[in-house]
């Protein structure tokens, strides 16, 4: 993250009350749970709308659902006991505790802090009803953009919760598909512990409610709606009791990032992950927005050059951002670390993984705006793309006045007409080469932001590699660093020249090591042979030694 960014930030993340008896979901036998869409590896690119497969579980004329393994086709359900009825558990005070924990400085940033399970530490939304985030159907703090795409047929509901009142409380929102094809989303109102959907009838909690109007088919609202069936929890909305915490990774202006592990499901390892947590503090709606748009776009990427999102966790507050989990850390902290110690071949492999990350990420029609070393992850010898705070869906993006940038990676194209495409991505890549391959150096180090815009805009890029840098690299470079958007290269271009430069680079390094080994062979075969001549030489001579030593031994004895 560049906190020297300049007006023209990066969305980064940077938390947890006291336990409290949670309802167990105590599903049937042979439930499904679910599956990851992503687990095919041989894919190399998915449809932008995968990230959202679901399914609307059905429910039987109680309204409980009717949960059935994977692949089995649906059966009628048998009809229920009379007396069998949904209920909840209603606590008092939903309210969390007034030292509800939020991320400081004090935490260790060595990693000797113990590992804390998340639910000892985050803040509970206060609904002014406790048990509901236990319910599948109830899907916490995701907004609207999350929410319509779940929703497919007419009279699919959910839960969720708006954003703090001026109170510090949050209401629970029905959104239900209407007949039209759009989402309504109607607020539920709380009054003296007594929950209305309509002024006529109140009821002691939002899922008696809901079951009221599902089980009786009950129309309301404006354009009238019918509730027919729950949209559960997706596989990537997590519950806090699946995360723990470990040590502080990082921390930033908007909250921390912490080494974590996440159990999916109870009888399977768990899965050394990232948590990015954002401050109780600056979870406003568009903060909320944003980490969602994040995670979003995130979700619909699976390449072994990009982070992975494993999903979120929008029960409590802060909202939690699960993510791939590289134990090298930052690129840009590699590069200043170890410097010169960092091979030519090493360099390159990182040039060419970022082209392949940020190719996969323009064949999904994502803008990711913000290419840099400090955005990118490297570990294992392979350079992971990062950091999708300010990426969008779209072929351009027309930069806001009051919009934040990095004026050192932005094409002159977005200077002077302020719109940024896939090639200003691209100029974005060539100023991660020159990082690459200057050790992590600034670009324009000490230049202020109007010095950059001026020279840029003008004359194009001021940044040169060393002298040891490969030819090749430095053709990438300057395609990269074209003037004219129109005649920069693409990434898969460069993806095809430094591919093609590898392959000649490594079948002369094997001739090389080749024809050493012969060399070394011809030269051994030749002290061989000269030894030999040498040892043959020098044998009538010793002979003629051993005889003369004898006839000296046998006159002394005579």
């Amino acid at each position: 993250m560049d906190f020297g960014q300049q007006a023209f930030s990066n969305l980064n993340f940077g938390g947890r009350p006291a336990l409290r008896p949670r309802v167990p979901i105590q599903p049937p036998p042979g439930a499904h749970f679910g599956y990851d869409p992503f687990e095919n590896p041989i894919e190399a690119l998915l449809p932008i709308d995968d990230s959202f497969r679901q399914t609307v579980h059905p429910v039987d004329d109680k309204g409980h659902i009717i949960f059935r393994p994977a692949g089995q086709a649906p059966q009628p359900p048998p009809p229920p006991p009379l007396e069998t009825q949904m209920t909840v558990v209603v606590e008092e005070g939903g309210i969390a505790p007034k030292n509800a924990f939020e991320p400081t400085d004090d935490l260790d940033p060595y990693g000797k802090n113990e590992p804390i399970q998340l639910e000892e530490h985050v803040k509970h939304i206060s609904l002014k009803e406790t048990g509901i985030n236990e319910h599948e159907y109830h899907h916490g703090l995701l907004p609207r953009e999350d929410i319509n795409r779940m929703l497919k047929d007419p009279g699919d509901f959910l839960l969720r919760c708006t954003t703090a009142t001026n109170q510090g409380q949050r209401q629970t929102c029905l959104s239900v598909m209407g007949g039209n094809g759009f989402v309504e989303h109607f607020m539920i109102k709380n009054v003296n512990g007594q929950f209305y959907l309509t002024d006529q009838m109140g009821f002691p909690n939002v899922i008696t409610l809901a079951n009221h109007y599902l089980l009786k088919k009950i129309p309301f609202g404006s354009p009238p709606v019918t509730l027919n069936k729950p949209v559960c929890r997706q596989d990537w909305e997590f519950h806090p009791e699946k995360i723990t915490c470990g040590k502080v990774l990082g921390a930033g202006a908007f909250g921390q990032v912490y080494h974590g592990k996440l159990r999916v499901r109870p009888n399977e390892n768990e899965l050394e992950v990232a948590v990015k947590t954002m401050k109780v503090t600056l979870m406003t709606k568009e903060k909320i927005e944003e980490t969602m748009k994040e995670a979003r776009l995130m979700r619909m990427l699976r390449h072994k050059n990009i982070v992975r999102c494993y999903g979120v966790c929008a029960d409590t507050e802060p909202l939690m951002l699960v993510i791939e989990y590289v134990p090298g850390g930052s690129l840009h902290a590699y590069l200043k670390a170890r410097n010169i110690n960092i091979t030519i071949d090493d360099r390159v492999s990182m040039a060419y993984d970022a082209a392949c990350g940020l190719h996969h990420i323009h064949r999904h029609t994502i803008l990711h705006r913000d290419i840099a070393a400090r955005n990118c992850l490297y570990g294992n010898k392979t350079l992971k793309i990062s950091d999708f705070g300010l990426s969008r869906l779209a072929t351009y993006v027309k930069l806001e006045p009051h919009e934040k940038a990095s004026f050192r990676y932005l094409a002159p194209e977005v200077f002077t007409t302020q719109l940024f495409t896939t090639a200003a991505d691209v100029w974005a890549y060539g100023v991660l080469l020159f990082e690459i391959f200057s050790n992590g150096s600034e670009p324009y180090p000490n230049w202020t932001g109007a010095q950059i815009r001026a020279k840029v805009s003008k004359d194009g890029s001021q940044l040169t590699l060393p002298e040891w840098a490969p030819p090749f690299i430095k053709e990438v470079v300057a395609k990269a660093f074209t003037m004219n958007p129109d005649n920069r290269c693409k990434v898969h271009d460069i993806i095809l020249l430094i591919d093609s430069a590898k392959h000649y680079r490594k079948k002369f390094q094997q001739a090389k090591a080749a024809k050493q080994k012969k060399t070394k062979g011809h030269k051994d075969k030749k002290d061989n042979t000269s030894a030999q001549k040498t040892k043959e030489k020098t044998k009538p001579q010793k002979k003629k030694q051993k005889e003369n030593n004898k006839k000296s031994m046998f006159k002394k004895l005579k």
